[in-house]
């Protein structure tokens, strides 16, 4: 697995470096953005998640909500209801869009 270089999370007056890698999910909530790292506390900036995206690798992450991005390394599963759904190890149900959806298929199923 290549190991891509850390990127900086600003936390108020804190600078946190976090390797892409250890990122499962980042979600935007009101005017924030909170990172979810593994086994971590997430990091809330003020970042959009445009500017979050493009700083992480194309290749495992993927936005599939407007809202939300995930890292393919943590899906545990997806689920395909009136309101699809992806599971992260650890839990967390992620909203996937109808808009997202073949996206998201084509690049899981390539994993």
């Amino acid at each position: 697995m290549i190991r891509y270089p850390a990127i900086c999370l600003v936390q108020g007056q804190d600078y946190i470096f976090v390797y892409p890698a250890e990122i499962t999910h980042i979600q935007a909530e009101d005017s924030h953005v909170k990172v979810y790292i593994h086994n971590q506390d997430p990091v809330t900036v003020s970042k959009n998640l445009k500017e979050l995206e493009s700083a992480l690798p194309p290749e495992v992450f993927l936005r599939v909500h407007h809202s939300a991005i995930i890292n393919l390394m943590y899906v545990d599963k997806y689920q395909q209801n009136e309101n699809s759904t992806i599971v992260l190890k650890g839990g967390e149900v992620i909203p996937l869009s109808r808009r997202r959806k073949s996206t998201f298929l084509d690049k899981f199923t390539k994993l």
